[in-house]
């Protein structure tokens, strides 16, 4: 009887220490407790911080490296806005870069939420921030949890005026419809996850686009008469091309008959017109040399002209030998004043 009462007391007290030890790991596992790791401390700022916990996970890459380890408000005694600082427990030998982000996202379906901290990869690297207690993750760098709770609270009204028999009909068709696509279904959530991690780390970009997008609003909405003139004779323009339809429909039959005899007429004369655009191709190259003489007759026309008209202006007729004209002469000849020369022989009859 005694070795019996022995036995069954060892027994229990085995069953006893592994059942607190598992107690324990399963405790420190859920508190995040880390006895024999050493922290340092990091500050971030978050437009808000709801749901957020002491003991909260930190996470670098999905691996744990810290948790929370308390929060208060701060109120700007300037500007008065007020913002959440978060006091982070970081492990002593993770580094974390000085342009780092953090933001609080969902741990899990329970609505834990987690703190996790991303490295810029246009700068990897940066500095690691300072260890003494004193490093401050600024609010630009940081992004709040989205909160569910707003959006269940705004869809209640809608909720409400659901019948709920038409909600089960949906739901039986919906199963039915997904029936043996489980895959599919699967690699849609995923990709459904990694477009809002996509679009929480760009929630400063998204931010900019509502804004932008609130403000073109805005401008459209104050030009709201503007708008309704052009939409009115946009309405009346083709109201009246409505009612003329059998005109237009004329006009496009004769700009279609126009356009095909063009190509025809062009494709007969395709020939001529090649020879007649490489010779205005000739000239044009030529005159593209002789730009600067060009350009000096140009500049000489008026005052030749005046030569000209007093030299024809009495006498019935008039013989004119120009071998210079606007400083430019033929072969042989050269100017006589500098400017221009006209050799002038002929008479009255």
């Amino acid at each position: 009887m005694t070795g019996s009462l022995r036995a069954t007391i060892l027994k229990l007290g085995v069953f006893a220490v592994i059942t607190l030890s598992l107690t324990g790991l399963l405790a420190a596992v859920i508190g995040n407790i880390q006895p024999f790791t050493r922290f340092y401390s990091v500050k971030a700022e978050f437009s808000d911080a709801t749901g957020l916990l002491n003991t909260d996970v930190v996470k670098v890459a999905g691996v744990t490296v810290g948790k929370v380890a308390g929060s208060k408000v701060d109120i700007d005694p300037h500007t008065g806005r007020a913002k959440a600082v978060v006091v982070l427990k970081v492990a002593k030998n993770v580094a974390i870069p000085d342009n780092a982000r953090a933001s609080i996202r969902f741990r899990n379906l329970l609505g834990q939420r987690m703190v996790v901290i991303t490295r810029d990869p246009q700068q990897p690297d940066a500095p690691a921030l300072p260890r003494n207690g004193k490093a401050v993750i600024p609010l630009e760098r940081t992004s709040p949890a989205f909160d569910l709770g707003i959006v269940f609270n705004n869809l209640r009204p809608v909720l409400q005026t659901l019948d709920p028999q038409s909600v089960n009909t949906l739901s039986r068709a919906i199963v039915q419809i997904f029936s043996g696509r489980e895959a599919e279904v699967q690699q849609m959530v995923s990709n459904l996850a990694d477009v809002s991690d996509a679009l929480a780390q760009r929630g400063p970009v998204v931010t900019d686009l509502v804004t932008n997008l609130s403000s073109l609003a805005a401008t459209v909405s104050a030009h709201d008469a503007d708008l309704g003139s052009v939409l009115d004779s946009l309405d009346a323009i083709v109201s009246t091309l409505g009612r003329r339809s059998n005109e237009v429909a004329r006009a496009v039959d004769n700009l279609g008959a126009a356009s095909a005899s063009t190509a025809e007429i062009l494709a007969d004369n395709r020939p001529g017109l090649d020879n007649t655009i490489a010779k205005l191709r000739a000239v044009l190259d030529m005159l593209a040399k002789q730009r600067s003489d060009l350009d000096a007759a140009l500049r000489t026309l008026p005052s030749t002209a005046d030569a000209l008209d007093r030299a024809t202006t009495y006498g019935e007729w008039v013989n004119l030998n120009g071998v210079c004209l606007n400083g430019i002469c033929a072969s042989g000849f050269t100017t006589a004043t500098g400017s221009y020369a006209t050799a002038v022989a002929g008479g009255m009859t």
